[in-house]
């Protein structure tokens, strides 16, 4: 039997299907399922919450690379999907509409967002990634990426660091799941598809 071992608990790797991760080639994984409350863990398991702060560090200390904070990062990653007005991206992104005011203004004073009028509303404002915030989240992408595979690569297995970064595939199609048909990129829809 094969288990894909998540923070809180194996799951049948069965029950989820293929897994894939970014670079979209088939995750197997033959681990031994494993209590993640074992005595024997070092440092002992500490609980998804606490994973996913010190992760979210990480994340944060690889898009300053690209001179980002991740508000920023999220809101050009939401963009690069294509167009939208503040408030949808406001709901996406679970905050006030003014939060998103003021992240989307020091994009499009950097150069990396457009305020253009709606193509099919003259009235409505739709905010579009540049070209130049599509570089710059290419640059941070990479920097997330680099950060988080080294983190992986501690692991010292091979298959362990394919299935930790496998889980963020999952992980995303969990947040579109819940967001009810948020935008997402290339890489969650071609695990939709199963590609």
């Amino acid at each position: 039997m094969s288990w894909l071992l998540l923070p809180s608990a194996p799951v049948e790797l069965a029950h989820l299907g293929n897994v894939r991760y970014s670079n979209y080639m088939a995750l197997e994984v033959a681990l031994k399922p494993t209590d993640p409350f074992s005595e024997h863990d070092d440092p002992p398991y500490q609980g998804v919450g606490r994973t996913a702060a010190w992760l979210a560090k990480q994340v944060e200390t690889g898009v300053a690379d690209a001179d980002l904070t991740v508000p920023q990062y999220r809101v050009l990653g939401l963009l690069d999907t294509g167009t939208t007005g503040a408030s949808r991206l406001a709901g996406w992104l679970a905050v006030r509409p003014a939060s998103v005011t003021a992240v989307v203004d020091g994009l499009v004073g950097r150069g990396f967002v457009d305020r253009q009028p709606a193509a099919d509303d003259r009235r409505r404002v739709v905010l579009a990634i540049t070209a130049q915030g599509r570089q710059v989240l290419t640059v941070a992408d990479r920097g997330v990426d680099a950060r988080l595979r080294r983190l992986a690569s501690a692991l010292g297995d091979p298959d362990a660091e394919a299935a930790a970064m496998g889980c963020f595939g999952l992980w995303q199609r969990a947040m579109v799941a819940t967001a009810g048909g948020a935008p997402h990129d290339a890489r969650a829809r071609a695990l939709e598809r199963g590609a």
